[in-house]
């Protein structure tokens, strides 16, 4: 230490005394290294050869993966186009349509999500996410309102054939309705977080069988149809189903905000205007079956057996949900006020005494007409009068003054419900 004018101050070693100075052994036995050493052992040239090693090694496995799935989804192309026959040239180049895998994928990824969140929100409360659904059930009926106006004059301008419509007749108006099916399709994805927002809420009732079936099969079905009949008799499912949207996203998006509740009694109606859907969609379809026009009749008949499995299901849960559950209340609220075949409302029994009908109707509470005349003529009692049976201690203690016993004949008991 020194000292500059009365003020003490350490003293400040040079560069060279600073690496001259002893540090302690390393407790390994290793010797100390200077900041130089790594370079001038080749230490660090050597570690770094190694990450870059082990970077191409990575990028090598990536590239043979790559290459694998590569075959795969060729293979995949292969099996579909042999089972369908070629592809509409039209949609060539589209996004996600040209290769399978994505939207398998997706649709994996997507029932994986629903295991891990049910999982993962087990024990973590539930979301509100109540901004978060506001805009996306928005946006969920603005792009079905958008669709539906599309589709509308698209067919109307090419002149579709509502009984059946081919696939190349009406020129342009056909590329125009396939380019709003694709947003038909691409909307199927977007509905998947319907099922993930339901999770995040632990909303698990709301998870059937019946949704995830309908999302999951939605998406891969309409990747087939946009590859293969993207336009001409496809056009009236989404048609409908774009307009049942607007509605069941709009009360999606009023039921986020608890003030609205009591304006939401048209869900039920929901679920029938969409059975009603299926079957309009159903007879759509067959129509096309009884006068053929060029519309491939193996899809007609896939796509009509897929419209029956919804319409069971729909109406299973339009049953369970709307039939049975409001039966199922009033029995059990019918079998509280029930016990033994008689009603409590009815009458009540003690010791041989029935009472709480007949003394209402008489009058013989405290406070009627009949009671206050009792009481006029034959006085208050001063002391409570006995009662013979068995009762519980509930049933003995009354207060004084709760009620006038005196118009009561002696030895009996009083039940009050």
């Amino acid at each position: 230490m020194c000292f500059h004018g009365g003020r003490r101050e350490p003293l400040r070693r040079t560069e060279v005394e600073h690496r001259s100075v002893r540090r302690p052994p390393d407790p390994c036995g290793r010797p100390p290294e200077s900041p130089e050493a790594p370079l001038a052992d080749g230490r660090f040239l050597k570690r770094t050869l190694i990450l870059v090693v082990l970077a191409l090694c990575k990028i090598e496995q990536v590239s043979v993966i790559v290459e694998h799935l590569k075959a795969f989804d060729d293979e995949v192309n292969a099996v579909l186009d042999n089972m369908f026959g070629p592809r509409d040239s039209r949609v060539r180049g589209w996004f996600m349509l040209d290769s399978y895998l994505p939207t398998f994928s997706l649709t994996v990824l997507y029932l994986l999500l629903i295991w891990l969140g049910n999982r993962c929100m087990r024990n973590r409360p539930a979301l509100s996410l109540r901004g978060i659904l506001t805009l996306y059930n928005l946006g969920i009926t603005l792009l079905s309102a958008y669709m539906l106006a599309e589709l509308i004059l698209s067919s109307w301008e090419g002149g579709y054939n509502l009984q059946c419509q081919d696939l190349t007749s009406a020129g342009e108006a056909d590329i125009r309705v396939a380019r709003v099916l694709w947003w038909y399709y691409f909307s199927k994805l977007i509905e998947f977080l319907d099922t993930i927002f339901f999770v995040l809420r632990k909303k698990t009732s709301q998870v059937t069988f019946l949704h995830v079936y309908h999302h999951a099969s939605m998406f891969n079905i309409w990747w087939c149809v946009l590859n293969w009949i993207p336009c001409g008799q496809s056009f009236f499912g989404p048609t409908l189903n774009s307009f049942i949207h607007i509605l069941m996203y709009s009360y999606y998006g009023l039921s986020v905000f608890p003030s609205m509740h009591k304006y939401l009694w048209w869900k039920k109606y929901l679920t029938q205007a969409q059975l009603v859907q299926f079957l309009l969609t159903i007879t759509h379809t067959m129509s096309a079956v009884v006068r053929p026009c060029g519309f491939p009749l193996g899809c007609l008949i896939f796509q009509s057996s897929y419209m029956m499995t919804l319409v069971i299901l729909f109406l299973n849960f339009y049953i369970q949900t709307y039939r049975k559950k409001p039966m199922k209340k009033a029995m059990e609220e019918a079998g509280k006020e029930v016990k033994n075949g008689f009603s409590k409302a009815y009458f009540s029994t003690a010791n041989g005494v029935r009472f709480l009908k007949i003394g209402r109707k008489r009058g013989l509470w405290k406070g009627s007409s009949t009671a206050r005349s009792k009481k006029r003529r034959f006085g208050k009692p001063s002391t409570p009068l006995p009662c013979s049976g068995n009762r519980s201690p509930a049933e003995k203690h009354t207060e004084e003054g709760e009620r006038d016993h005196s118009f009561l004949p002696k030895g009996r008991a009083v039940i009050y419900h």
